[in-house]
C-alpha cells in the first residue's frame, strides 16, 4: 500500500521537525509550513540539505533528484516535492 499525502506530510513534519537536534515543534512547522524556509529559518547548510534528502529518501522509500531538490525553500515545498514523487513512483508502506 502506497503511502497517503497525510502519511508523507507527516513523515517529513517529524524529519524536519527533529533536525540538527533542533527540536523544533511539529504543529508550528504544519501550521507555517509555506513560510517557513529550510536555510533562513531551520538554519539549514548544504550538508544539512544532503543528509535531509537521504532522511527523507529512506523514510519514503523514492529517489529525489538534485534538479528536484535545487528548487525546494521551504517546508511546504519539501512536502509538496515529496508527495508527489510519492504519488509517482509509490513510497513506503
Amino acid at each position: 500500500m502506497a503511502l497517503s499525502d497525510t502519511d508523507v506530510s507527516g513523515i517529513v513534519f517529524r524529519i524536519l521537525a527533529d533536525y540538527g537536534g533542533h527540536n523544533f515543534d511539529v504543529d508550528e512547522l504544519r501550521s507555517n509550513a509555506a513560510s517557513v524556509y529550510l536555510s533562513a529559518d531551520l538554519s539549514f547548510d548544504s550538508l544539512d540539505h544532503v543528509e535531509c534528502v537521504i532522511d527523507l529518501e529512506d523514510a519514503l522509500g523514492v529517489v529525489i533528484d538534485d534538479d528536484a531538490w535545487a528548487g525546494v525553500e521551504t517546508v511546504a515545498e519539501v512536502i509538496e516535492l515529496c508527495q508527489r514523487l510519492v504519488r509517482e513512483h509509490g513510497g513506503a508502506a
